[in-house]
């Protein structure tokens, strides 16, 4: 086997985020050393129960970090998606039950408090600079951010890739921008962007994470 390609995961879980969360961390050319959250398909302290609710789903490694972002958009009011995701962001999994009646996806128990995600991105890049991919699942605001305060860490990302796109929205570039990239953004290195493959949110995310597993630069 090669060497495995370290990657930082953004994500708003979101069913798609989940599903590609779970291909990353079972997959065997990616080295996962953090997630993210950021508010998008849903706010972003919801956005990190859904990451727990996740995680409890496999076995993390214990090295782990987890660090929770933006909780608005940079310039506008935030926008969720919970119409495609239901109230929880991962299909009202609240409602998904036991043959006795009892939840057969339970409720995580979340840490009293949590680094920032620039927190921990910039401990991961000390750590391994000019080796990590940053995979961004949602909004960009992380990011923007971390650019906006100090560039210099995020300059020492290997790539960044994106998943990007827009659902039922007849023109993206001119009827209205997509909530994913509505943060504008400057000064990374190498980048990709994956698509929705033909308007499937879900295809889109693990389009990113197989991307990066075949370490894939543009």
């Amino acid at each position: 086997m090669g060497k495995l390609t370290r990657v930082i995961i953004d994500t708003d879980p979101g069913v798609d985020d989940a599903l590609a969360i779970l291909l990353a961390l079972r997959s065997p050319e990616l080295e996962v050393v953090a997630i993210t959250t950021v508010c998008g398909n849903v706010p972003v302290e919801q956005a990190t129960r859904n990451l727990f609710r996740v995680l409890s789903l496999v076995r993390p490694p214990p090295s782990l970090l987890i660090g929770q972002g933006a909780s608005r958009p940079l310039l506008r009011p935030l926008e969720t998606a919970v119409h495609f995701h239901g109230t929880d962001g991962l299909g009202e999994l609240d409602g998904v039950r036991n043959a006795d009646g009892s939840l057969r996806y339970q409720q995580p128990t979340l840490p009293r408090t949590l680094p920032t995600a620039q927190g921990v991105w910039n401990e991961c890049l000390h750590r391994y600079p000019h080796e990590l991919t940053l995979i961004t699942l949602g909004p960009l605001t992380n990011l923007a951010t971390a650019l906006a305060r100090e560039p210099s860490p995020i300059r020492t990302l290997r790539a960044v890739i994106s998943m990007g796109g827009a659902l039922a929205v007849r023109d993206s570039s001119t009827h209205r921008r997509d909530h994913r990239s509505g943060d504008t953004i400057s000064g990374g290195r190498d980048g990709h962007r994956a698509g929705l493959c033909g308007g499937n949110r879900s295809g889109g995310a693990l389009s990113a994470a197989r991307s990066a597993g075949r370490g894939r630069r543009h």
